[in-house]
Parts: C-alpha cells; sequence; structure tokens
C-alpha cells in the first residue's frame, strides 16, 4: 500500500513539473490549441452547450465533451487560459492510475505495476501531450477505462463490468468519435488468444458487449439527436458521416503512406528505445516466447490490431497512437520485472549519447539553417542552449541506479527535464511567433470600433478565446477579397505573406511574425488595395 502511495506522489509530482514548465514558458499553440478554445468560448458566448461552433458556423469536426469541460472549469473559476491547460494534466494522471492498476491485475505477483505508469509517462509523446489541450490524453483515459472494464468481465469478476465498458465507450465517442471502438474491440474479439477458454463464455461476451453498445448508443445519442436538430442538415450530415469517413478513407489533409508509423517509431517509443535495459529484456524475452503468459498477450492483442488497422487508415499522425503507449509500457514493465539482476552503467550509453547529440543540435541551429529555410526565431536561441540539455544527459548516467523500478522512476524524470527544457529553450524565443495575444488584441481593438474584419484564408479559430471576440470575420481568399473591399471601404483585413515582416509589407496598420515563417499583417481595404499594386509592380512582365 506504501509502495502504491509513493508511485503515485512521483507520478503527480512528474506531472506537475511539466504543467508548471508548460504555463511558464508559453502561450496557447495555434493552430489546435488556439482553435480548441475558440470553440469553447464560442459556445460559451452563445450560451449554446450542444452545437459547437467556429467563426460563427457550426463545427462539427469534435464532438463536446472536453469543450463542456472546459465551460464547467470557466463556470467555476472565469473565463481563463490555464484551466484548459489542466484538462490533459487530470486525464494523464488518471491514465497513468488507470496502468498502474492494470499493472496489478495482469501481473499480482509482480512489481511491474511499478513501473508501469513511469514507462509510460516516459515516453516523450505522452509527457509533452499531458500539457497539450488536444483530446487524445482523454480518449487515451477512456480507452483505458473500457479495456479495464474488458480486461474485468473477461476474467469472470461478473458481468458489471461490462457496464464501465459502455460508459467508457460512450465518453469516449463523446470525446473524439467513434475511433475509440477501434482501440479497444480487437480486445473483445481476441479474448481466446489472451484469456484461458474455461474463464468465460462468448455467450457471455456477446450479451455483456451487447449491453455495452446500448449504454454507449444511449449517451452519445443522447447528445447527437437534440445537436443535429439544432445545427442543422448539413451540420447533421458532416458530424454523423462526413468527417469520421473522410478521416478515415479520404483525409485528403493527413494523407500518409502506410509505413508512416513504422519510420517514426525511433520517435514515438522515445527514449525507452534507446536504453540497454530495454534491450536486454526484450531480448530476455524473446528467448521464452514458448512461454508467453496471458498478461503479454492481452498487451500484444492490444497493441497490433490497432498499429494494423491505423496503417490502413488514410488519415496518420503521432499522437493518434497514444492510446496504445500504455500496452507497450505494460509489456515493457512485465519484461524488466523479470529481470533479478541490477543494471549496468553501460546501459544508459545509448541513450546519454542520444541525448548529447540532441544537445548539440540544439546549440547549433543558428548555424544549421539559413535564414531562407528556418523559422526567424530560431536566431534567438543562444549557443549555451546545448547545456542544460548536456546536463539532462549526465544526469541520466550518474543518478539512473540500483533496482529496476528506481531505474525506470530516474530516466522517466529524465524524459520530464528534457520535456521542461525543450519549453524553456525552444517555446520561449518561438513566442515570437507563436503568442498570438498582441494580434488578437488588435483585433478586439479593431471590433470595439465596429469596423468590419475580414480573413483572407481558411480560419482555424486563432483569435476569437485570446482576443476574448464577439463578432465572426468574414472569410474571403485572393478572387473574393476585391469584390469584399468595394462593399466595405472602410473594414479591415488580415492576411498572411511568406516572407518577414518589416518595410516590404507597407502600407499595413500592423504585422507581427506568425508562427514559424509568415508575416501576419492588417490593412485597411485602401492599404490593401495599394499593397496589392505594389506587389504586382514588382512582377516583370512576360
Amino acid at each position: 500500500m506504501q509502495q502504491n502511495r509513493n508511485n503515485t506522489l512521483l507520478l503527480l509530482i512528474y506531472l506537475a513539473l511539466l504543467v508548471y514548465a508548460s504555463l511558464a514558458t508559453r502561450g496557447l499553440i495555434p493552430v489546435d490549441e488556439t482553435r480548441y478554445t475558440t470553440v469553447a468560448w464560442e459556445m460559451w458566448l452563445r450560451g449554446d452547450f450542444l452545437v459547437p461552433y467556429l467563426n460563427g458556423e457550426a463545427y462539427s469536426h469534435k464532438p463536446p465533451l472536453l469543450f463542456w469541460l472546459i465551460h464547467l472549469g470557466w463556470w467555476l473559476f472565469g473565463v481563463n487560459e490555464w484551466w484548459p491547460r489542466l484538462i490533459p494534466f487530470f486525464f494523464s494522471f488518471g491514465s497513468l492510475l488507470l496502468v498502474q492498476r492494470l499493472g496489478r491485475q495482469l501481473w499480482p505477483e509482480s512489481n511491474a505495476y511499478l513501473m508501469a505508469p513511469f514507462i509510460a509517462l516516459g515516453f516523450t509523446l505522452w509527457a509533452f501531450f499531458s500539457t497539450t489541450v488536444m483530446f487524445d490524453m482523454m480518449l487515451t483515459f477512456f480507452v483505458l477505462l473500457a479495456i479495464t472494464g474488458i480486461y474485468r468481465a473477461f476474467t469472470g469478476d461478473g458481468n458489471k463490468w461490462w457496464l464501465l465498458v459502455g460508459l467508457a465507450w460512450g465518453l469516449g465517442m463523446l470525446s473524439k468519435g467513434p475511433v475509440i471502438f477501434v482501440h479497444t474491440l480487437p480486445l473483445i474479439l481476441l479474448g481466446r488468444y489472451w484469456i484461458p477458454a474455461s474463464t468465460v463464455t462468448w455467450k457471455q461476451v456477446l450479451i455483456g458487449a451487447l449491453v455495452a453498445l446500448g449504454i454507449a448508443a444511449a449517451i452519445i445519442l443522447a447528445w447527437v439527436i437534440p445537436a443535429t436538430g439544432r445545427g442543422g442538415e448539413e451540420y447533421a450530415q458532416s458530424l454523423l458521416f462526413g468527417q469520421n469517413i473522410q478521416r478515415a478513407l479520404k483525409a485528403p489533409n493527413d494523407a500518409l503512406p502506410w509505413w508512416y508509423y513504422i519510420a517514426f517509431m525511433p520517435f514515438i517509443l522515445f527514449p525507452w528505445a534507446y536504453w540497454g535495459g530495454s534491450w536486454k529484456a526484450l531480448i530476455k524475452g524473446a528467448d521464452r516466447t514458448g512461454k508467453i503468459d496471458y498478461g503479454r498477450r492481452f498487451c500484444l492483442a492490444w497493441i497490433i490490431p490497432v498499429l494494423l488497422l491505423f496503417t490502413l487508415i488514410s488519415g496518420k499522425k503521432v499522437h493518434y497512437l497514444l492510446p496504445v503507449l500504455p500496452a507497450a509500457a505494460l509489456y515493457m514493465a512485465c519484461l524488466l520485472a523479470d529481470r533479478k539482476e541490477q543494471g549496468s552503467r553501460w546501459e544508459m550509453w545509448p541513450l546519454t549519447i542520444l541525448y548529447l547529440v540532441v544537445a548539440a543540435i540544439a546549440g547549433s541551429l543558428p548555424f544549421i539553417f539559413g535564414p531562407a529555410d528556418s523559422p526567424y526565431w530560431i536566431y534567438s536561441i543562444s549557443l549555451f542552449a546545448a547545456i542544460p540539455f548536456a546536463i539532462v544527459a549526465f544526469a541520466g548516467q550518474i543518478f539512473v541506479r540500483g533496482t529496476q523500478v528506481n531505474r525506470v522512476r530516474m530516466i522517466s524524470l529524465q524524459t520530464v527535464f528534457l520535456v521542461v527544457t525543450a519549453d524553456i529553450i525552444f517555446f520561449i524565443p518561438a513566442s515570437q511567433g507563436y503568442d498570438l495575444k498582441p494580434i488578437a488584441g488588435e483585433i478586439a481593438r479593431l471590433q470595439k470600433q465596429n469596423v468590419s474584419i475580414a480573413h483572407n484564408g481558411k480560419y482555424r479559430g486563432e483569435y476569437h478565446f485570446l482576443g476574448r471576440l464577439k463578432k465572426p470575420f468574414a472569410v474571403v481568399y485572393d478572387h473574393t477579397e476585391q469584390q469584399w473591399m468595394k462593399a466595405h471601404p472602410d473594414g479591415y483585413i488580415i492576411g498572411y505573406r511568406y516572407q518577414q515582416c518589416g518595410e516590404q509589407q507597407q502600407p499595413v496598420t500592423y504585422q507581427r511574425l506568425y508562427r514559424n515563417a509568415q508575416c501576419v499583417t492588417i490593412r485597411t481595404s485602401a492599404q490593401q488595395l495599394a499593397f496589392l499594386k505594389k506587389k504586382a509592380a514588382l512582377i516583370p512582365s512576360p
């Protein structure tokens, strides 16, 4: 019991370090974090908690649970930026506790459960998304909740656990749609692989799964039916069919080759793929694959089908695999728990060398890229940026000692300090382009003057929450811009150029670096016409 408390307290401290560093060094990252807080802001402003809105139009890309949780915090503490950024922290912590609990259930005689949550948190991907306002950590929690229920139902603990599965499925769909079934149904279908046949009958499984589906359907339909009625036919079609089918089969913006996840595995599995202790444990585990226990079978039945399915789906991003990392952590924890010997100093050298490479790259970034191919804020990074990364590298070499549990905890802490260091070294200078509060404030000032404002190009919600804007923008494109300017001669246009801010952007009312290499400008209609004429004059005649 004391070990459980110590584990939980350490996990909380590690996560608190990550969240504090994130809150202290950066604002909301465009375009994802700013978009989702803007959607929550527009729902809050309209008093409509059924249909999400973005720039005054129904937003069908995501279900509403994240937005509702943001509203809950705003109702308690007032509208603020810090509450939305705490939500992934809570779900990360809850997920790690579920990983610990699953580890205890899978291997009750082992200390694997003490290591598994630290291995999960030690993945750099997990550590970063524990502080990011997105849907994946929330989905991960409900995937783990469903899988906990599935495991308990299959191991003969009673059909009541299917009620938990149904609740998790329903809330998971309210988090990120039906993708939760991709992460959980394979475990049910492969039940005979990871559990003895005598434990539960297929009839019990079928009845339990149908009950769970009924609960999940009731939860999601309780929102979908009134939301589609209020949002209109176009919103209903996009919500029910367009988004999920497009993401799974077409995904024109995300379409990537089938080998995408294989190529990114060295990053997804960082740092554990580079630790000698992992290699030794895997080699030892491979020597006795014929004796693989049901716990490890459970992890494989969780990991492999999901990887295969996501390989076939056109839309691919590394954070889509976040809900699979707990299975990898549990599998690795089991292998490490089987190693009774103390680890050697040499196990850390591959990881230490890799950290030193990261340190060298960080310190030399301003010299690696030329001005034409790099974000402008890179030139604010000091050569001395290599030093804190080098300290993190050697700290691991010095302090990763003792039992396997202590070594895993220290490597996980090393990941935490890596992410904290990256927040300080990269996000502070990157705020030149990623902190959009100044331009959002300028837009808010203009809106208070009741002038018309248009946005050139697709608007992703970067400014409405940050500026607490109360009116939507008109969205124009290059071929419709002049028509809008003629109709609104006193209006303003927000535009973007892939060139540095400065004299070349004149005439302009406001300009600022946007993200990496763009300049965002605010011009009056007259200024925009003058700028377009100046630009046309610079184009040589054929």
